[in-house]
Order: structure tokens, then sequence, then C-alpha cells
């Protein structure tokens, strides 16, 4: 009597075996995960940056790229593990710059060109330099106003 016992109660886990194998619960094979690696470079763009520079060589106002800028680039490699073709894991292995970024160089000139006025000048047919000098008003001794005015004077320093 014990051998029918048991003969029946495999019965009844093969039905239920079978159930579930219908259902989609438990697979019939017995599958084994298929796991791999690949690696991935990841490329991403470094932004310039910018300068301004100041040049007496340039007039005011005016402006200039002298040197273009230019992105760097930096590859991230990636190691994936893939279990049954689906990403289960992602990991950083080596990161590294492969091209430095140029900054970008802007000149912005700052020449004024000089003005010379009568107040200031060089006469070449004389021995110096003549500078207009102000000269404050005064009272003369009878009793008139003199309003200040400028005079030229000879001077050895021109400026």
């Amino acid at each position: 009597m014990a051998e029918s016992k048991s003969s029946s109660g495999g019965a009844i886990a093969g039905v239920v075996i079978s159930i579930l194998i219908v259902a989609g619960i438990v697979s019939a094979s017995s599958h084994t995960p298929v796991v791999t690696t690949e690696d991935l470079n990841v490329t991403t763009s470094i932004p310039y940056e910018s300068e301004s520079r100041w040049d007496d060589s340039v007039d005011l106002g005016e402006s200039e790229i002298t040197q273009a800028g230019v992105d760097g680039e930096n590859i991230s490699t990636y190691r994936i593990t893939l279990t049954d073709d689906e990403e289960t894991s992602r990991e950083k292995v080596a990161d590294w710059v492969d091209t430095q970024p140029v900054t970008e160089v802007t000149t912005y000139g700052t020449y004024v060109e000089p003005v010379y006025t009568s107040s200031n000048y060089y006469d070449y047919n004389s021995a110096g330099c003549l500078k207009d000098q102000w000269v404050n008003g005064y009272f003369r001794s009878n009793g008139t106003y003199v309003s200040g005015y400028y005079r030229n004077s000879p001077s050895d320093n021109c400026y």
C-alpha cells in the first residue's frame, strides 16, 4: 500500500508541474541565464572658455577674435553587464580627455590717437615748445581790471 500512495503522490506532483508550465509560471526547460560583458565608449564635449585681452595697438571701440575657441573632447569607457541581452549593471572603468579645449581670445582696442592743440605743440621754427599759460585776472595800478587770459611762453619742456 505504501507504494501506491507514493505513485499517486508523484502523479499529483506531475499534474501540478504541468499546470505551472502551461500557465507560464515555470519553464519546461531548465534555463541558465546568459551573462555577457561589453565595453562602451561615450564621447562628451568639453566647452571652451572665453578670455578678453586689451591691446593699445588696436583702435578704441574695435574688437576682434584673435584665437577661435574649440570644444574639447572627453571619452569615458563603461563596462556593461548584460543578462539575457538586458543591461543589468554599468560601471565606469576609464575616463580621459582626448582633446583639450582651446580658449577663445577676444582682443579689445584701447588706442586713442592723441589730439594736438595749440596749447601744446612744437614749433620747428623756434628753439623750444610753445605752451599756453593761463594768467589770472588782476588790477592795474590805475584801478582798471584785466581779465584772465592765455599767454604763449617759450619752454624747453614740451610736455
